[in-house]
């Protein structure tokens, strides 16, 4: 049965709210005591296990015919996704959360529309139309009133440098790269959805897995106890908003023009969540104009 609209809006919504709520459990087990590449690893781990988890379930015994039916070189290509954009790029920006304070980083990390745009325009031939161009400028003024809020006190109560946001950026345009890649390989097809997200995911952990392995060794995969609650819940937070995304997509109601500005809205929950969850985060009326600002330039730059 095809959803309805009303279904869709459900689905990216939830998505938002869950998502707006990683980050903040990712942050409460940093304050516990973990370190980004524990965090990662535990969180990359949970919710690549709830990825294939949905993977079986709807795929059950046909899964190995399901990946070899499937073209080696576009799974190949979501396999570079998952390294550039789940591995490398959440690693990078975990850093950005750990320095900057769920909500800068979260709203930080919305300027991701704009290299997507940008690497549409070059890579795809995609056009840019004057509703985009008025959105990358709120979002600019956005991210300007966010990183003023700095020498007020927003954000991470112990303080933070404008360098910091270079790490939600970074992490951002990494974001934007495996996105376009993600388009470009499911534009091409003989690859089954569910296969390209399980292989995105297991590709991530797979190589953030070696690489952290060979640089710290076993403290990269023995967080402290307490930070392992939140860990696996912002995992499972991420997967579950990902395939909440998935499903409205499939819909015939499931525009692109309707679910990516209801995606944008992600750090607004991200701001709710940890003004009440977060005590190491101040929320001030920057750090809220900023990210509203943000927020409405990445649903024009989408829209």
């Amino acid at each position: 049965m095809a959803l309805s609209s009303t279904s869709v809006y459900a689905l990216v919504v939830c998505a938002a709210v869950l998502w707006g709520a990683g980050p903040v459990l990712v942050k409460r087990a940093l304050n516990a005591g973990a370190r980004p590449r524990q965090a990662v690893l535990v969180a990359l781990a949970a919710d690549t296990a709830v990825v294939w988890t949905a993977f079986a379930l709807v795929r059950g015994v046909a899964i190995p015919g399901v990946l070899l039916d499937a073209d080696p070189r576009v799974l190949a290509l979501f396999a570079l996704t998952g390294a550039l954009g789940t591995g490398i790029g959440r690693l990078i920006g975990l850093v950005g959360l750990d320095r900057l304070g769920a909500s800068v980083y979260s709203a930080t990390l919305s300027v991701r529309p704009v290299f997507a745009t940008a690497l549409g325009v070059v890579a795809l031939s995609e056009s840019v139309t004057p509703m985009h161009a008025v959105g990358v400028c709120v979002l600019v003024a956005g991210l300007v009133v966010l990183e003023r809020a700095r020498t007020h006190g927003g954000g991470e109560r112990g303080g933070w440098r404008r360098r910091d946001l270079a790490y939600p950026i970074v992490a951002a345009a990494a974001y934007a790269a495996s996105r376009t890649l993600r388009r470009t390989g499911l534009h091409v097809g003989g690859v089954d959805v569910l296969a390209a997200a399980a292989t995105n995911e297991l590709a991530g952990l797979c190589v953030l897995a070696v690489v952290l392995g060979v640089r710290y060794g076993r403290d990269a995969f023995a967080p402290p106890r307490e930070s392992a609650a939140p860990l696996v819940g912002s995992g499972i937070c991420f997967a579950v908003g990902m395939i909440a995304v998935f499903g409205a997509l499939a819909a015939p109601a499931g525009r692109v023009v309707v679910v990516d500005p209801l995606v944008a809205t992600v750090p607004l929950f991200t701001v709710g969540f940890a003004a009440y969850l977060l005590e190491t985060e101040r929320i001030t009326a920057r750090v809220a104009v900023g990210t509203l600002g943000i927020v409405a330039g990445a649903a024009l730059v989408v829209w």
